[in-house]
């Protein structure tokens, strides 16, 4: 839903929570995208609260704030009209624009935060998949996001136990999902969608809303 064209400016808000409310953890980041070629790149500065309440069996690590940092490329695989005209790797097609399209993408994330000492590392390469839809001004996009994700957090240590820090890491799949908001040629766009972590143990959904603005050109 972005105008490959320019930088865009990207506010997101996150939320979950583990062991039934007992965790509350909530993020908050801002990016910048450029565009290169056929692909966007783009960097990523966040913050990530939490809060632990009386029943939360964790360390007293798991309740502390800190930030986060990221890194992103996103590329366009295939547009096709829902009437049957194709274009592929962002190239238009002779379709009106109010047809509506498929548009399958790739994306690839990695992420990095001090986490307290414990070095937590994250990289994930997704598939967002949409149908873009016309209604007057304004250009709907539901979308899904299949993916696989690795993540490793490293020199955790823990109390009363004498041994050496230790490290932890695992490949997992996950599902995201929402709907997407264009408004015009205003260059401000909405979406609001959700992500599941795939494991049997320690998975989790997260919730979020995102606001993103195209008005800079290059």
């Amino acid at each position: 839903l972005t105008r490959k064209s320019g930088v865009s400016l990207l506010g997101r808000l996150g939320h979950t929570s583990r062991g039934e409310g007992a965790l509350t953890l909530t993020s908050y980041a801002l990016s910048v995208e450029v565009p290169r070629g056929r692909m966007r790149l783009g960097a990523t500065l966040g913050y990530l609260s939490e809060s632990c309440g009386a029943e939360w069996q964790g360390g007293d690590d798991d309740c502390a704030g800190d930030i986060m940092i990221g890194g992103s490329v996103r590329s366009m695989i295939a547009n096709r009209s829902l009437s049957g005209d194709a274009s592929a790797h962002g190239k238009k097609s002779s379709s009106s624009g109010r047809d509506g399209r498929l548009i399958v993408g790739f994306d690839a994330n990695v992420g990095y935060s001090p986490r307290q000492g414990e070095n937590a590392i994250a990289a994930a390469a997704s598939l967002p998949t949409g149908l873009a839809l016309q209604s007057g001004s304004v250009r709907i996009m539901p979308f899904l996001t299949p993916g696989l994700a690795y993540g490793r957090l490293n020199n955790v240590a823990y109390e009363d136990v004498d041994e050496e820090p230790t490290s932890y890491g695992a490949i997992t799949f996950m599902l995201g999902g929402g709907v997407g908001l264009q408004f015009g040629t205003s260059g401000v766009g909405a979406n609001i969608g959700f992500q599941r972590v795939m494991k049997s143990q320690g998975g989790a959904t997260q919730l979020g809303i995102g606001m993103t603005w195209n008005g800079v050109t290059r």
